[in-house]
Order: structure tokens, then C-alpha cells, then sequence
């Protein structure tokens, strides 16, 4: 008996998206990385014949994406979709579902957030994966029965996410995925990939989409094996993409000395929060392989910090960045623009504040009500805002209506955040002397070429 064939898909767009774990923005600059729910959902399919096509990192129209389709003829499509890009994935579900005999099952942000609503009202999509990590996806598609984080039509009225106190999900099938065509700043070289310790995130942060998400540890065996793979391929540059690393201490320690077990040694970006690290941790990312960390700064006005129940002071801040300062390890600090109640002038601190703790890199992004969060149902609540479908990140907008700073001065506060981090002759300096191959200067000059096109439409 032949394999049922499944299509693990990144659909095209008229833009170039970034969706990815429940989140999606239109990308902000040149870079990209193997999709996290795509990477994991190909771990549950060894016994299925499968494919991927990711249409944003290929430069896939929509014409030469539904080709491949026909030719590949799937008998399940398992796709990514994202409330940024919603109305053109769905256009694209249509036609897929008319030109081919096949089921469509999608994971994303607003379906996982609202998947009553888009089944109810899409018979181009048969199920949700609310779930990429904790699910029975093989058994499913063998026998179209699910218990655990697949809704379709037969379960949504009792449908209820479950969780476990610890996951496994197996060796994802990194050779159907082209690795190398992704890039990312803050990682060494290609090929790379996505990587995951965890599942959600134990922390409430009212503006991010895993504020309602459960934390679960994943299985260190099961950790182990899929290092194990990547030694064996010689992929030894990852983007460990869990929302906080180390958010349990106990169980950080045990993957960094994992990490740190392999002769060849591993390169690695992640994400912390600013009060999950310490002299002792720092020492254990930086030898464990750690290239950089990303940390969610958000803003420097300690009476916001409670309100978005991030609860970070300025010196739990500053101690962080300071500590992987003096162990080499590069540093990225996100910002927010235009949280509610913080004046125009509150936004030119934070600015300054990034300044201050001077990372490698920033992004200041402007505040929008993703799906699931209580920063949504509040704007909501206020009458401010409209419960658009699509909302992106990385606009130079607002998605409602802030009575304290105008869209004008927003765009303004967004420019200026570029000009006084970016176009400094320290910040030039530093990193031109950080490039090491021909791969990071690639990705740097994609960087400053998009950055520089952004700037322009901000004046």
C-alpha cells in the first residue's frame, strides 16, 4: 500500500510574511528561519510521504505554488496561516480545496485563538493543529480520529486544548526542509534550524500572544535524539525558539549541559526574559554554544512594566545585558512603541534607554492587539478598536485608537528610534568588525538595505 502524501506548506503572499508559532508580522528586515509548527509537524510524520514548500522563503507565486501542489497531489495539506495575512490565505485555501482532493489543516494565531468561528465559516478548512507540539497529528491522518489539540468539525462543540506534564514529539525530517536558504542576523552560519526545549510560556505578559498559552517542559531524552539527528547532518547552528528560555532554571541546566556534551559543538540564538539569568546561567549559555540572546525589554517606564505584568526594574535590565557583555555573547533587545497611558515624551526615553543598555541590536515595534490577549479584549472593551482580523506587528500604525500619541507621531517616533540606534559611528563600527563570512555579511547588507527602504517611507 502506498503512503498517503502530505504537503507541509508556508503559503505565498502578496508580501513577505513571517508567520510562526502562533504569531505573523510582515517581515521587518532580510532574514527568516524554518518554521517552528512545519519543523515539529514533520516529526510526527515518518510514515507519511512528505514535502514542503515554503512559498515566502522560495519567492513562490501563487500560480507556481498551486502547480507544485497539483503535481505533489497531497491527500493533506498541513499549512501555516496568520490574522497579518488571513483574507490572502484563505483566497489560497479556496483554490487549493477546488483544485484538489485533499483535507486542509492549518496552525496559526487567529485560527488557534478563534477556531469555532473559522471552521464554522470556511468549508475550505477541514481541521485546526491548535497545538504543533503537544498533538496526535499521525494518528489522524492514518485514521481521522483525534483526541488530543485537533479540532475539526466532528469535536468543536466539545473541543478542549489538553496539556501533559511533559511532552515528546521525535526528530523532525530536517531533509525535506531547505535549510539553507534561511538567514537570520544574529545567527553564525547556515545551515540552520528552529529548535524548541518548551512549550509556551509560564509568565502574562497582557500584550504577547503566549500570554494564555500553558508551559510544558519537553522530555530530555527526546531532546537528546534530535540533537543527536543534527550531529549526524552537521547542522549545528540553531534558533532555540521557546518564548523564554530557561524559564525553569532546573530544567535550562539540564539542555545546556546537554548542549555542552558534544564534541562538536553547537551555535545558538535564543530568547530570555532579563530576570531568568545570572552570573551562573551566563556562564552556562556561553559555554553551552550560545551566540546571542534576545531579550523582551518592552519598555523602560517601570509603572508600564506592571501594568503589561512584565515586572522587569531597569537594573534587572541593564545587570542582564551587562552580563552577556562580558561574555561575548550578542545581545537584541525588542521595545515597544505606544503602549496605552505613556505619553509621547515616555517613548523618547525608551529610546534613550536603548541607548544606554546598548545592545548589539533593537527593534521598536509599534503596540498592537494580537488575538488571545488581554491588551486586546481591553482596547475591546474601551471602544478603541474594531476586532480586526488582521493586525501586524510590524507596522508604523496604530490597529485603534491612542489618545495619548498620533499616527504621526508614531511614524516620527519609529524613524527616530532607527536614525539614533542604527546611524551611529559606534553601532557602524561594531558591526563591521562582527562579520565573520560571507554568509553574515549577506544577511547584514539585506539588513541595511530594508532598513534604509523603511526609513525613507517613515520621513
Amino acid at each position: 500500500m502506498s503512503k498517503k502524501r502530505v504537503l507541509l506548506l508556508n503559503p505565498p503572499g502578496e508580501k513577505q510574511y513571517t508567520r510562526d508559532y502562533f504569531c505573523g508580522d510582515e517581515a521587518k528586515g532580510a532574514y527568516s528561519w524554518p518554521p517552528t509548527d512545519l519543523i515539529y509537524a514533520s516529526a510526527k510524520l515518518h510514515s507519511f510521504e512528505c514535502i514542503v514548500i515554503d512559498a515566502m522563503v522560495e519567492g513562490l507565486s501563487k500560480q507556481q505554488t498551486l502547480k507544485l501542489i497539483r503535481d505533489f497531489a497531497p491527500d493533506y495539506i498541513i499549512s501555516l496561516c496568520s490574522s497579518v495575512s488571513f483574507p490572502e490565505d484563505i483566497d489560497f485555501f479556496k483554490q487549493c480545496y477546488s483544485e484538489n482532493s485533499c483535507q486542509i489543516m492549518v496552525s496559526g494565531d487567529y485560527p488557534r485563538s478563534q477556531f469555532k468561528e473559522v471552521l464554522e465559516k470556511y468549508p475550505c478548512i477541514d481541521s485546526i493543529m491548535v497545538n504543533f507540539a503537544i498533538n496526535d497529528l499521525s494518528l489522524y491522518l492514518a485514521e481521522g480520529e483525534t483526541n488530543l489539540n485537533i479540532v475539526n468539525r466532528s469535536n468543536l462543540n466539545s473541543f478542549k486544548e489538553n496539556y501533559v506534564d511533559q511532552f515528546t514529539i521525535g526528530v523532525p525530517q530536517f531533509e525535506i526542509f531547505k535549510l539553507n536558504l534561511y538567514i537570520m542576523p544574529l545567527i553564525k552560519n547556515t545551515p540552520f534550524t528552529t529548535f524548541i526545549t518548551e512549550f509556551g510560556c509560564k509568565y502574562g505578559c497582557t500584550f504577547c500572544f503566549y500570554e494564555k498559552t500553558k508551559y510544558v517542559r519537553r522530555n530530555l531524552d527526546d531532546i537528546k535524539s534530535e540533537l543527536d539527528e543534527l550531529q549526524r547532518l552537521g547542522i549545528r547552528n540553531l534558533f532555540i525558539n521557546d518564548p523564554s528560555f530557561y524559564s525553569d532554571p532546573k530544567h535550562g541546566e539540564k539542555v545546556t549541559t546537554l548542549l555542552s556534551s558534544y564534541d562538536r559543538p553547537f551555535s545558538y540564538l535564543c530568547g530570555m526574559r532579563v530576570d531568568n539569568i545570572d552570573d551562573e546561567i551566563a556562564n552556562s549559555l556561553k559555554k553551552s554554544g550560545c551566540f546571542a540572546v534576545a531579550f523582551g525589554v518592552e519598555t523602560s517606564n517601570e509603572e508600564t512594566q506592571k501594568k503589561i505584568r512584565k515586572n522587569l526594574a531597569q537594573n534587572q535590565i541593564e545587570r542582564a545585558f551587562n552580563l552577556c557583555k562580558k561574555r561575548g555573547i550578542k545581545t537584541l533587545a525588542h521595545f515597544i512603541l505606544g503602549l496605552t497611558d505613556e505619553s509621547f515624551e515616555d517613548q523618547r526615553k525608551h529610546i534613550n534607554f536603548a541607548l544606554k543598555i546598548n545592545p548589539n541590536f533593537a527593534t521598536f515595534n509599534v503596540a498592537t492587539p494580537v488575538w488571545n490577549t488581554t491588551f486586546r479584549e481591553e482596547l475591546n472593551a474601551k471602544g478603541v478598536f474594531n476586532n480586526d482580523i488582521s493586525v501586524n506587528i510590524s507596522s508604523d500604525e496604530f490597529a485603534w485608537q491612542n489618545k495619548q500619541i498620533s499616527t504621526e507621531q508614531i511614524k516620527h517616533l519609529k524613524s527616530l528610534a532607527f536614525r539614533k540606534f542604527y546611524i551611529r559611528p559606534s553601532f557602524i563600527f561594531k558591526l563591521i568588525f562582527s562579520i565573520r563570512n560571507l554568509f553574515q555579511l549577506r544577511v547584514i547588507l539585506g539588513e541595511v538595505n530594508l532598513r534604509l527602504k523603511s526609513l525613507g517611507r517613515n520621513n
